[in-house]
């Protein structure tokens, strides 16, 4: 009997480990099954990601584009300005110039008209003085 009682040990051996191996395969399915779950969740983040992403790539270079022609309308505005000033301070230089002659003009004027009221006064008084002697 010790032969069969060691034949049962070893059946039951046998099968506590066949047990043992057998839960450990159910476990790795479920492991395996959880790994594809969070595979597929994460597969479809990445997708959904990738979607956003691409979008807002779309709105940055639309963006992008639209900054680039407000910077080449600001360059062009710019240069128009800077021309517009060179033309100003020209023609104010001219301005201040012709200011310039004419002041002068008008002070030679000031100084003429000063000599001939000195030459009228002169003249009234030598009239003047000549109806008294009349």
């Amino acid at each position: 009997m010790k032969g069969e009682d060691r034949i049962i040990e070893l059946l039951a051996e046998y099968l506590k480990k066949a047990d043992q191996l057998t839960d450990r395969t159910d476990r790795l399915e479920k492991s395996a099954e959880q790994a594809n779950k969070s595979i597929e969740v994460m597969s479809r983040a990445i997708a959904a990601n990738d979607v956003k992403f691409n979008t807002m790539n779309e709105n940055f270079n639309s963006l992008s584009k639209n900054f680039n022609i407000m910077s080449e309308n600001f360059n062009s505005l710019s240069k128009n300005f800077n021309s517009l000033s060179k033309n100003f301070n020209s023609m104010s230089e001219k301005s201040n110039s012709m200011s310039e002659k004419f002041n002068q003009e008008l002070k030679g004027l000031r100084e003429d008209q000063g000599v001939m009221l000195k030459e009228l006064i002169f003249l009234s008084r030598r009239v003047g003085v000549l109806e008294e002697k009349h």
